[in-house]
């Protein structure tokens, strides 16, 4: 045997000794990392309420992993869990919030940090099992780096954490940093990203790389290609990414303070309901073969209502341009969308019809109003009851006037005080014990108040639909659960 043969032959033994070493350093790691993180991720859901254009309410059931991040059952989960089916009026309804094994908590909704493109829900139950990860101070990855995450397997599984491990495959340094894998992590949206040491360095998330999707009749970038193909990319031309921990430590910070990152330009809002007209419709009306929207309803102190625009308006054409002929499976929302291509602030004209005469409506465009998902909101533990700030939508839907002040009941716990009592969600509460309330965060004050001095009557005036009504509480101080959850006298 010759001195080279000999050396091939020795490193064909020594290389799967070496491999060997390795794997089992880093199943020992990988196995590390699911036991200190499995307690802290979590899996969401929403039931997140849309009002349509058209009049319709939809409801949509939203899912994604949570991870725990604050202390108080403060859950951080991509932003995209509290976005309707259409971007009208979406607001969460309810939040269900489950840990490793299926045990099922109440959460509600908190926030949306729209520049790190998270959303915040908090758990008040003190039985919340679930521990707040601690992200690394050093989150820079390296090209070449194995990094983990988790999530929690489906309910048919038993809800158990399911780990992954990827290669960081490119380090992105704009807009903002952010790395690439090897493999779609597009399942762990929402999930921690884990260094091989134990670091928790950021999370999997969107980041839009590129600005807006590309135009039906323009090509992709090649770069944009080849980049869908390795992480995943979503409708609105955001990137399933690695993003480290810096991006959303500011409102991870915020959000435990109860104060959400200042909020960026809302979308462009004329205020007005329509429905399209269909060509049955079209020629019964006299006008065949005219593209356009009805106007059924004027929201009001809007643009539209600004502006003159009438209930039974034709609306048929946006700065000149005419709007589709609408069939029964088209876009039946060509104004909505001419109008989400504005910006606030931007003057319009629109061609109406309007009892066989031709016009012009000019209007300047304002912000959308604060939708309720934004509004907000507080919860007292003592009297298992959370409400949010009114939002102009529940003014407009309920004819109150606009400097209604209030509450919004948007959960009221069946063992709490305020729902045994016959509180529910959708009131507005308006006083208590004569003492009228402004917004949630008065009515949280005026709670722990009460639980403080233990008192044992208390009178809520309720808005419930279009009817009011007088609530009455007991609470029963000497409960465990209210023990629980009362404030600790000095």
């Amino acid at each position: 045997m010759t001195r080279s043969s000999a050396f091939l032959l020795a490193a064909a033994f020594c290389a799967p000794i070496a491999f060997s070493r390795d794997f089992e350093r880093d199943s020992a790691a990988l196995h590390a990392i699911h036991e200190k993180l499995s307690a802290s991720v979590v899996y969401v859901e929403a039931v997140v309420r849309d009002d349509l254009a058209t009049g319709v309410t939809l409801d949509t059931e939203k899912s994604a992993t949570g991870l725990v991040v604050g202390a108080g059952g403060l859950v951080m989960v991509p932003a995209s869990i509290q976005e309707g089916a259409l971007a009208v009026n979406s607001r969460v309804e309810a939040v269900s919030v489950f840990v490793a094994g299926g045990r099922r908590f109440s959460g509600v909704y908190l926030s949306c940090d729209r520049e790190a493109q998270v959303a915040f829900v908090r758990v008040e139950d003190p039985d919340f099992p679930g521990v707040p990860v601690q992200f690394a101070a050093a989150d820079q990855l390296r090209v070449g780096e194995c990094v983990a995450s988790l999530r929690l397997a489906g309910p048919n599984f038993g809800r158990v954490p399911y780990l992954d491990a990827f290669l960081v495959s490119g380090a992105l340094p704009d807009p903002a940093r952010c790395y690439l894998t090897t493999f779609a992590v597009s399942d762990y949206l929402g999930g921690p990203v884990v260094a091989m040491d134990g670091r928790v360095v950021g999370v999997v998330g969107w980041m839009n790389l590129g600005g807006p999707p590309p135009g039906e009749d323009e090509p992709p970038a090649l770069e944009a290609m080849i980049f869908a193909d390795v992480a995943g990319s979503s409708a609105g031309g955001r990137e399933v990414v690695l993003v480290p921990a810096s991006h959303v430590r500011e409102g991870i910070a915020a959000a435990a303070a109860g104060a959400p990152r200042a909020a960026q330009a809302r979308a462009p809002w004329l205020g007005v309901e329509t429905q399209p007209l269909l060509p049955e419709l079209a020629a019964a009306l006299g006008v065949p073969g005219l593209g356009g929207v009805l106007i059924t309803r004027i929201l009001p102190d809007s643009p539209a209502e600004r502006a003159g625009l009438e209930v039974s308006d034709l609306v048929h054409a946006v700065a000149g341009e005419a709007l589709p002929v609408a069939t029964a499976g088209s876009d039946e929302h060509a104004l909505a969308r001419c109008i989400a291509a504005c910006h606030a602030g931007d003057e319009i004209v629109l061609s109406v019809l309007r009892g066989g005469e031709r016009l012009d409506a000019r209007l300047r465009l304002a912000e959308r109003p604060l939708p309720a998902a934004e509004a907000e909101s507080a919860e007292s533990p003592a009297f298992g009851l959370a409400a949010r700030d009114l939002v102009y939508w529940d003014r407009a839907d309920l004819c109150l006037p606009e400097d209604s002040a209030g509450a919004l009941v948007i959960l009221a716990r069946p063992t709490g005080f305020a729902g045994q009592g016959g509180l529910r969600a959708g009131d507005i509460v308006s006083r208590v014990n004569g003492e009228p309330v402004q917004s949630a965060r008065g009515l949280h004050d005026r709670l722990d108040q009460a639980a403080e001095n233990r008192e044992e009557e208390l009178v809520f005036f309720v808005l419930r639909g279009l009817d009011t009504l007088f609530v009455h509480v007991q609470p029963d101080w000497d409960a465990p659960a209210a023990r629980a959850g009362a404030p600790e006298r000095g």
